[in-house]
């Protein structure tokens, strides 16, 4: 057997460093969220069951399960469309891996495409504040 211990019974700093950055490989990898990891945890956050989820989405509890365990692909655009809109957040953030859906770009996408689904008064409401709030010192 082969020894990689140096003299001082440690590695040499070249074979830590490179178990270190595989070590940090696999740990990211690992953080990584599937999709079906992302839809579940959105799904859960905002108290919804399979079935509420289901019947919101005109989905199945069946085929929700499936694409919470990785056993069916990812939805089409419309499917992730309505998915999106249910869950409080945006196509982008719940189909791409390396999106975080609490930064504050996406909690943007979110606030902004639920703002075009308000009625123009509501809008200008809110267009007024905007503006109150920018003339505070």
């Amino acid at each position: 057997m082969i020894s990689l211990l140096g003299s001082n019974g440690l590695l040499p700093m070249k074979a830590r460093s490179h178990i270190l950055m595989e070590n940090d490989l696999e740990a990211e990898f690992s953080m990584a969220e599937t999709f079906g990891e992302r839809l579940k945890r959105l799904r859960e956050g905002k108290g919804y069951s399979l079935e509420q989820l289901a019947v919101r989405t005109s989905s199945s509890k069946s085929h929700l399960w499936e694409l919470e365990k990785g056993r069916a692909p990812v939805p089409g655009g419309e499917k992730l469309a309505l998915l999106a809109r249910e869950l409080d957040t945006t196509v982008h953030a719940l189909a791409v891996e390396e999106t975080d859906p609490d930064s504050a770009d996406e909690q943007d996408r979110v606030f902004f495409r639920n703002y075009r689904s308000l009625d123009e008064g509501t809008r200008e409401n809110m267009r007024t504040m905007v503006a109150a709030l920018k003339k505070k010192p």
